[in-house]
């Protein structure tokens, strides 16, 4: 049970969209305007002649008053599918946070790797919940530092070998970068905020450690494990046939260098598209299953000390080199304690969690608009 199995981070910023709705006050001037016009209606049955024809006709002029306004309200609430104390949540930002859900249960080392979970259900739930913990957040006053905001996103920045790259990257998802700063800095003020209320007050005995860990020695039966450093040059999924060639070429051109005696570690801290480029592309232990097949099937047939070959997976092109390797075991104690640490914490923080947003939803108000077939 390693860290990046307890504690999986998908690093994708989604662009959400918030906006008042003045629903109440525009429904009860609806509900009025269709009084007025049933009264009117009723009272040019009795007048004759000239003055039953002015009020049919006014009657006919709310009737036409009352459907425009109901067509704007309309089409005021396209692209909505949720509203949290009249805070919109757009259709834009379900279709993305539907988008990374999908893409993390596709993950190895994601606790849903292999599985298709109610993603639409879970998507909108997901989104609900950040919102009133957002709204929670903004009533305690919590505000992201400028400095953070920017330092997280030049950070994400990092991850991709140029700033063309980056642009593709956010092109594809339909996210601007303004919008990826936003969510950014909406993330800190709503992670301070729970470090504050709830992750501050968490505290995980070594008892509970040595207890977890006693009880569940069967989870901690390890495979065969590989700790390799690798470079990836990235391809932006759906790429084209100029974007694949242009980075199969980068990718022969690094492993020229290698070649020549050139640092591995050095080269990934400088050309990797991957976020292990801070480590020098070092991915720490992994199983076979952590990895995508393709990536597997190549370090875990290498020897110590290998550099592979090209390898090309749905991240685009690596080049490996392995630099140990682990048989088969359980893993002791004393090297489990301090992940069994933070993942009883984790878990205890998302049962804080969940209970909290589950009395926000009592009081708050709420509205779905998602059509049944789509969650």
């Amino acid at each position: 049970m390693r860290k990046r199995e307890v504690r999986w981070l998908v690093v994708t910023a989604m662009g959400l969209s918030f906006m008042l709705i003045a629903l109440p006050s525009t429904a009860r001037e609806r509900r009025g305007t269709r009084k007025r016009a049933k009264e009117t209606q009723a009272e040019s049955k009795q007048p004759e002649g000239a003055v039953a024809k002015e009020t049919q006709a006014e009657s006919k002029q709310l009737e036409g008053a009352v459907a425009k306004e109901t067509q704007a309200e309309s089409k005021q609430l396209e692209g909505v599918v949720a509203t949290v104390n009249g805070k919109v949540i757009t259709r834009d930002s379900f279709d993305k946070e539907l988008a990374r859900i999908i893409n993390e249960t596709r993950s190895p080392g994601n606790p849903f790797f292999g599985q298709m979970p109610n993603v639409g259900e879970m998507a909108l739930d997901g989104l609900i919940g950040r919102e009133l913990m957002y709204q929670e957040s903004q009533k305690e006053g919590i505000k992201a530092e400028a400095e953070l905001v920017d330092r997280e996103l030049a950070a994400t920045k990092k991850r991709f070998s140029t700033q063309e790259e980056f642009d593709r990257a956010l092109e594809s998802v339909n996210l601007t970068e303004a919008a990826m700063k936003s969510d950014i800095a909406r993330n800190m003020a709503m992670q301070q905020f729970v470090d504050e209320k709830f992750a501050k007050k968490i505290h995980i005995s070594d008892e509970e450690i040595k207890a977890y860990y006693t009880d569940n020695l069967a989870k901690f039966e390890m495979p065969e494990q590989v700790r390799a450093r690798h470079i990836l040059v990235r391809v932006v999924l759906g790429a084209g046939e100029k974007d694949k060639a242009e980075a199969l070429t980068k990718t022969k051109e690094i492993q020229k260098k290698l070649n020549k005696g050139g640092d591995f570690a050095a080269l990934a801290g400088e050309v990797s598209g991957c976020p292990s480029r801070s480590k020098g592309g070092d991915l720490g232990y992994f199983t076979r299953k952590l990895m995508v097949k393709p990536f597997s099937d190549t370090a875990f047939a290498m020897k110590v000390g290998d550099v592979s070959d090209i390898v090309e997976t749905r991240f685009g092109y690596h080049l490996i080199k392995v630099i140990d390797k682990k048989p088969a075991g359980r893993r002791p104690f004393k090297e489990v304690k301090e992940d069994l640490q933070q993942y009883l914490k984790l878990i205890k923080l998302g049962k804080e969690i969940e209970g909290f947003v589950s009395k926000l939803k009592e009081t708050a108000n709420i509205v779905r608009m998602l059509p049944n077939k789509t969650k």
